[in-house]
């Protein structure tokens, strides 16, 4: 994937975009990608510094990950939008109606 600004010390092993793209890559069996964790290169290209950074994921990995996107999806169907307090808390658009103080 490619990032228009500079890294920002991403942790890329929990970076859920590229684990998404890495589930696509080992189920997708109609565009014969079908791939196995383990021959898949993740990796995230920074435009600004001209950076590439890269990463894989395991098969456990992927597991954990499926789990986590149903959990997701749960969670948005049921309207469930509770504060997680993460870095983005700065910048969201609802922060003035918030109760958790980041």
């Amino acid at each position: 994937d490619y990032k228009t600004g500079k890294d920002r010390n991403t942790d890329l092993g929990k970076n859920l975009q590229l684990t998404m793209y890495a589930l696509a890559a080992t189920q997708l069996k109609e565009l014969n990608l079908n791939k196995k964790p383990e021959e898949i290169d993740l990796s995230l290209y920074y435009l600004e510094g001209g950076e590439r950074k890269k990463t894989t994921r395991t098969l456990e990995q992927l597991e954990k990950a499926k789990e986590e996107i149903w959990e997701i999806a749960d969670k948005i169907s049921a309207s469930d939008f509770t504060c997680i307090g993460s870095n983005y808390c700065k910048i969201c658009e609802f922060k003035m109606l918030c109760s958790t103080k980041t």
